[in-house]
């Protein structure tokens, strides 16, 4: 069996001891005999070896408590590393197990083309009832229910198409065309004119909600894919359309805004003219 070198140290101090000390009795006994009393360079001599004996054996203790603390610590080094080789046998058996693709009887529903022919009904009949989930799905980012929003603008005062506009949770993308439709519809909402002013006015606007906006009061079209017909149910009145371009631009201080108002201005004046005598 092998000796650990600390252990194997520490017996050789003890052995050396042993021996001195066997040395220091054998002249003892040496002198006692001989009836004679020891020299002082003798008795030194003992003196030295019996402190001599008295550090071997501290240093003997001091090992051997190095040693029990040594073999401590490589107890608990041994059991830490059973711990974190077990952790670690987990994690990877997880990861494993996250790297596993999930394969479903049928295709993922992101990869089917989402059923938006309730959206159609809804617009076919001016289903009320739908405007909520309507608005829900706008805000979800659905484009299609956005404009339907707006195709059922002349049922509920354009009420849920303004909610969605002016909701935090819109996209920016979304908000651009919501703002678009806010001028499509004017006709049918009592707040159009607020609205499109507090719009075009306010000193941190966007320039895309603006110029989307304006390009809705000359081109009240409303884009769908519905699969249906889905005209406006109402006329658009360009004759107010152009009383309120006169308002913003009294109003506006901003030269870019300030161009495409004058631009609009002539084409709603063009307008007018072809839906009768009524312009100014």
């Amino acid at each position: 069996m092998t000796m650990k070198p600390s252990a194997a140290f520490a017996l050789g101090l003890w052995i050396g001891a042993v021996a001195v000390a066997a040395i220091g009795a054998f002249h003892l006994r040496g002198l006692a005999r001989l009836a004679q009393e020891p020299s002082p360079q003798m008795v030194k001599q003992l003196q030295d070896k019996t402190d001599e004996l008295q550090q071997l054996r501290q240093e003997q203790t001091r090992l051997l408590a190095e040693d029990s603390r040594l073999r401590q610590t490589i107890s608990e080094l041994k059991s830490d590393l059973d711990t974190m080789s077990l952790i670690e046998t987990r994690r990877e058996t997880r990861d494993a197990r996250r790297r596993i693709p999930f394969r479903a009887n049928s295709e993922p529903p992101s990869s089917a083309p989402a059923d938006e022919s309730w959206i159609a009904d809804a617009v076919a009949t001016g289903d009320l009832n739908a405007l909520p989930r309507l608005q829900t799905a706008a805000l979800q980012g659905n484009e299609v229910a956005l404009n339907a929003l707006a195709l059922l603008a002349d049922r509920d005062g354009a009420e849920a198409l303004a909610g969605v506009w002016t909701a935090d949770s819109l996209s920016p993308t979304l908000r651009v065309k919501a703002a678009r439709l806010m001028a499509v519809t004017l006709e049918v909402n009592p707040h159009g004119d607020q609205f499109l002013q507090i719009l075009v006015t306010a000193q941190d606007a966007d320039p895309r909600q603006i110029a989307a906006a304006i390009d809705g009061l000359v081109n009240p079209s409303i884009p769908t894919t519905l699969g249906v017909p889905a005209p406006l149910r109402y006329r658009p009145d360009y004759v107010q359309r152009l009383r309120l371009v006169d308002i913003l631009r009294a109003q506006v201080t901003d030269t870019n805004v300030l161009t495409s108002l004058n631009s609009a201005r002539e084409q709603l004046v063009a307008l007018a003219s072809q839906a009768g005598p009524q312009a100014p």
